[in-house]
C-alpha cells in the first residue's frame, strides 16, 4: 500500500463510488479506538472514538463526535448508535 492508503481514504473511496451507484451520498458512521483511525474517524459523519486500554491520543477532528466510556466490545456497543450513544442526525 503507498502511503495514501489509510482508513480515512478508503471511506472516501466508499462513499464516492456509492454515491456514483445510488445516486445519493449516505450518512457515514465510524468507531475507532486507536491513532490509526483518526483519518477514517476525520472522513465520516459521525465519529466514535471507543476508550481504549492503552495511553495513545485518538482526537480526531470531527464535529459529531461521541467518545465511548467502556472499553473492548462493551464500548463498541455502547459507540453503536442503538448501544446507548448519542447520535445527531446530519
Amino acid at each position: 500500500m503507498g502511503r495514501s492508503a489509510d482508513k480515512g481514504s478508503a471511506v472516501e473511496w466508499l462513499v464516492k463510488r456509492f454515491t456514483a451507484l445510488r445516486g445519493r451520498t449516505p450518512l457515514s458512521l465510524g468507531l475507532g479506538d486507536g491513532p490509526n483511525d483518526i483519518t477514517m474517524l476525520e472522513a465520516v459523519d459521525q465519529a466514535v472514538v471507543i476508550r481504549g486500554c492503552h495511553e495513545l491520543a485518538v482526537e480526531p477532528r470531527n464535529t459529531s463526535l461521541y467518545r465511548t466510556d467502556a472499553t473492548g466490545p462493551t464500548g463498541w456497543a455502547e459507540g453503536w448508535p442503538t448501544g446507548g450513544g448519542e447520535m445527531t442526525a446530519v
